[in-house]
């Protein structure tokens, strides 16, 4: 199943650079360039395919590899929107610099991901509401240069059991207020909240250490950065 898994994963990918190892079906597929397996139980735990002019789309299929600790999948040109049935990546998951669409879902239950960039796609709506509660693991956390809009969700502060070390969410064309309970974050190192539109109020963000970048320019209310 996880063979099949992996073939159908790599079937909707079009591969240029490692396209003589990548999928080739009478390979092992722990035998594949960019794919690393549990040497005692042979299950796919990473796929890499980072810098390899891939195009096409994310398969659903996805969800069939059930050990997956690293997902790269970063600087490609994939596109189309994040499968709902991609359950959880345990570690590392990134899709910077592609062209993916859509929304993010709630639901994709990421309990164990530490490590989430979505930054520099074209990701449109509401950013998922439901982070605060459930990526529990989470520490980096990578949203910046898409066009999501709306407000920051209120359980973002709690967000990784409020042991988030950094958030960026710049570049984006969110509104409204930024949610003011940030204290109970002693981890957080650094917020990229630059290009933002505050319409209005006041707000207390939180920060425990080393550094916040918030590009006032673009601010039409008053925010107040309180250490």
């Amino acid at each position: 199943m996880e063979r099949d898994a992996a073939i159908d994963v790599d079937a909707d990918f079009n591969h240029y650079t490692k396209s003589y190892t990548v999928g080739v079906k009478h390979l092992n597929e722990c035998d594949w360039e960019g794919i690393t397996c549990n040497g005692n139980t042979t299950m796919v735990e990473e796929i890499s395919f980072g810098y390899s002019n891939l195009t096409g789309t994310i398969a659903p299929e996805i969800k069939l590899i059930k050990d997956l600790q690293i997902l790269d999948l970063s600087n490609n040109a994939i596109s189309g929107p994040i499968p709902e049935s991609m359950y959880s990546i345990k570690e590392y998951l990134n899709l910077y610099s592609n062209q993916l669409t859509g929304t993010i879902p709630n639901n994709l239950r990421f309990r164990k991901t530490i490590f989430a960039d979505f930054g520099r796609n074209q990701f449109t709506g509401t950013l998922p509401d439901d982070i605060g509660s459930r990526w529990i693991s989470i520490r980096f956390l990578y949203m910046d240069h898409n066009k999501f809009t709306g407000t920051i969700p209120y359980s973002y502060p709690s967000t990784g059991n409020a042991r988030l070390e950094y958030l960026a969410l710049n570049h984006n064309q969110l509104t409204g207020w930024v949610p003011d309970d940030w204290g109970d974050n002693r981890k957080l190192r650094k917020c990229i909240l630059s290009c933002f539109i505050f319409q209005r109020g006041l707000t207390l963000l939180y920060c425990t250490t080393d550094e916040i970048d918030i590009d006032s320019s673009n601010l039409s209310g008053l925010l107040v950065i309180k250490f």
